[in-house]
């Protein structure tokens, strides 16, 4: 992926598109605690 079409959020991206990122080139934060409860029906960022 290259920095022209690298996105920020998770949301952002479709669930194909997570294979073609770079586990060595990036960076993620995983909240640990709940930011918005949603349950795992409901997509990301909504």
């Amino acid at each position: 992926m290259t920095a022209a079409n690298r996105r920020v959020w998770w949301g952002d991206y479709r669930t194909t598109e997570y294979a073609t990122i770079d586990p060595e080139a990036t960076i993620a934060v995983l909240p640990v605690a709940a930011i918005e409860q949603h349950g795992p029906h409901l997509p990301v960022s909504t």
